[in-house]
């Protein structure tokens, strides 16, 4: 009996232990995790303690599915997970939670500023229409490159942009203004050729004169100027044309100056064609200041154009400056030494220099305040020159190389000083059956006197010195004649 007691006993405690292990064990508990959906973000933007923020009942640790510093592709109701680790862990079990994300396609960035400002006419192209992406992708401008906007102020342009990652990325657009100015019209109006003030016959400003011209439709001013009736008086004048433009929307009313010289003139001389020539004083002698036109003698005789020949005939030619009458009017004809030897080539009352008489006017130039120092005469560098004073302020600027030359901007008060007018005539030779030999850079004239049985001698100023002498040529040469009065 005694032994049966013990037995069941021992039974009972062993019941009552795994009793008490198994109420142990069903006293753990469940942590509490609190954790909202977090707020949406966008691709790019890692995820961090902003958004992995769970917190929980008990102390412990949390582990995050996908953890900290991923970036999550774009996409609707992604899931984040935790597991939570109590640090009780006898006390409370392991627990996990799940939330729901939304990643929003991301926002490139563009950079674009404001355009410097175009002239109208200059179409869009990659100096206005330079934006730039922080990602790849493609840019569409509206207006597209090439066009060409009208004038106007903060006009805008708008891009496109294409990400190529659209899966992730928005497609989004950017605003910048420009400001189109109106365009200046471009006024062509060369420096008129130099003029003469005649008190017994005016001659009034004229299309010769007033010829402005315009890159495009519009209406041609003379300011302070009536074509026909307005007489200049001896002296540098200035001229004003406004060109007022028909798209006055899109460009500018613009003006340009130019200025003419006027020489007073000592008297008019006509020859047998009609032709009339201004004449000026200098010294006691009164000589043309313009080159001979006429294409005959005094006598009425033709004189014969220029064939190209050799012929001992007298001959003229019109010199190949410039196409049309401009420079038949300007610079006169040119003529080879057959025409000076019949005595009859200047009209009645007047005759071609000898080389004397021009040294006279020289000489009467250098004596009274006419003359530079910066040339030389009769190839004596002692000498100074006088072919600023005699140079027409129309000298062909294209000649003129170096500070020197006849009509070069230095010491300007003296151009044409005299009135004499000279412009680059030139010359015509034969060339022994080749295409003839023409030379612009002179301004020369025949004199009457002669070197040798075949050669004559010309006055010469040179286009690229200061340079006045006298040369010998041949009696080819086609060369202009200035009169001198008797």
């Amino acid at each position: 009996m005694m032994k049966t007691k013990g037995i069941f006993r021992g039974l009972l405690m062993a019941a009552l232990v795994a009793v008490v292990f198994s109420c142990e064990k069903d006293e753990k508990s469940n942590p509490t995790i609190s954790w909202s959906n977090p707020a949406d973000i966008q691709y790019g933007v890692a995820l961090s303690a902003e958004q992995l923020n769970a917190t929980a009942s008990v102390e412990g640790t949390f582990s995050y599915m996908p953890r900290i510093g991923t970036v999550l592709e774009a996409g609707a109701e992604q899931e984040l997970t935790v597991n939570f680790t109590p640090e009780d862990k006898g006390s409370y079990k392991e627990v996990s939670a799940s939330v729901l994300i939304n990643v929003l396609p991301g926002e490139p960035e563009i950079t674009w500023e404001n355009p410097a400002d175009i002239v109208y006419e200059t179409a869009l192209g990659e100096t206005e229409l330079n934006a730039t992406a922080n990602i790849a992708g493609t840019f569409v401008y509206t207006p597209e490159l090439g066009t060409v906007l009208t004038a106007g102020n903060e006009q805008e342009l708008m891009v496109a942009f294409t990400p190529e990652d659209t899966d992730n990325y928005q497609v989004i657009s950017k605003t910048v203004l420009i400001n189109v100015l109106k365009q200046d019209p471009v006024i062509t109006w060369e420096q008129p050729m130099d003029m003469f003030f005649y008190m017994g016959d005016p001659q009034p400003l004229t299309e010769k004169q007033l010829n402005a011209t315009a890159n495009m439709e519009g209406t041609m001013n003379y300011i302070g100027i009536v074509a026909g009736a307005t007489v200049l008086p001896p002296g540098k004048k200035e001229l004003q044309a406004e060109f007022v433009p028909a798209d006055a929307d899109n460009y500018n009313t613009v003006t340009k100056s130019v200025t003419v010289h006027v020489s007073e003139s000592a008297g008019i001389v006509t020859d047998i064609e009609g032709n009339k020539y201004h004449t000026v004083q200098i010294g006691e002698q009164v000589w043309m200041a313009e080159n001979l036109r006429t294409t005959k003698l005094n006598d009425g005789t033709e004189i014969t154009l220029y064939d190209g020949s050799r012929n001992q005939i007298p001959m003229y030619l019109w010199p190949d400056l410039q196409e049309g009458i401009k420079y038949q009017d300007a610079v006169g004809a040119s003529y080879n030494w057959y025409v000076v030897e019949t005595n009859k080539v200047c009209p009645s009352g007047w005759h071609v220099p000898s080389r004397e008489e021009w040294e006279v006017m020289f000489t009467y130039l250098v004596n009274n305040g006419f003359a530079v120092g910066d040339g030389y005469l009769y190839n004596d560098p002692n000498l100074p020159t006088v072919s600023k004073a005699l140079c027409s302020s129309n000298w062909n600027s294209a000649n003129i190389e170096t500070d020197g030359a006849p009509c070069d901007k230095t010491d300007s008060e003296l151009i044409n000083k005299t009135g004499f007018t000279a412009l680059e005539n030139g010359f015509t030779r034969f060339n022994h059956g080749k295409e003839d030999e023409f030379d612009n850079y002179y301004a020369l004239w025949h004199s009457s006197s002669k070197r040798t049985y075949n050669r004559s001698e010309v006055i010469r100023i040179y286009g690229r010195s200061s340079a006045i002498a006298f040369y010998d040529y041949t009696e080819d040469h086609q060369i202009a004649i200035r009169c001198v009065k008797d």
